[in-house]
């Protein structure tokens, strides 16, 4: 019975020895430069008014003297903003950008940075403004990145762009016609 004891006693420090090697040793919250931050459409065009339930892309750059393998910092969005549900976006091989809640994505640095200096990178996700205030209030400006408030420009709550028009040409032996069947446009 004692050798059972003994033996297994052995393999819980054997054990226990590897589950502390393997974890990251300096995993830390980093603080990054940010600069070219910016808030636009899907399409990448400026905008100055947002609307409920439409797409945006929140990007900016990156800047960071080292970091170590698994050191994260978090970017928050402005209250009223959610955070598309993306599973994760790779930042070029040095990180990786994952939904942590609604409002907030966790940048964890990977294994590529352990022999790097000077980082340098570029930060693009999709959020959406769930908020529904009254027509020309102004959102909360606040972008945290890290331990770090940044302000983009005024924005205020406005209808959401005018859908295309759906545009249907009809013809036949002797005449056509353009119709748009949204309506008058």
């Amino acid at each position: 019975m004692r050798v059972i004891a003994a033996l297994m006693g052995a393999l819980a420090i054997i054990f226990g020895s590897f589950a502390l090697a393997s974890a990251p040793a300096h995993a830390a919250q980093v603080q990054p430069d940010a600069s070219n931050i910016a808030i636009t459409d899907a399409n990448g065009e400026p905008i100055t008014t947002v609307a409920n339930n439409t797409p945006y892309k929140i990007t900016f750059d990156f800047e960071l003297a080292n970091a170590n393998p698994g050191d994260t910092f978090v970017v928050a969005v402005p209250e009223g903003f959610v955070v598309d549900n993306v599973p994760e976006v790779a930042l070029d091989e040095i990180a990786v950008a994952r939904r942590t809640s609604e409002t907030t994505v966790t940048v964890t640095f990977t294994d590529a940075v352990a022999s790097l200096e000077n980082l340098r990178g570029g930060f693009t996700y999709t959020f959406r403004y769930a908020a529904t205030p009254e027509e020309g209030e102004i959102p909360d400006r606040e972008l945290t990145i890290g331990n770090t408030s940044v302000y983009w420009p005024e924005l205020k709550y406005g209808p959401g762009q005018e859908p295309m028009p759906l545009i249907i040409n009809k013809w036949s032996g002797f005449s056509t016609d353009t119709v748009n069947a949204r309506g008058p446009g």
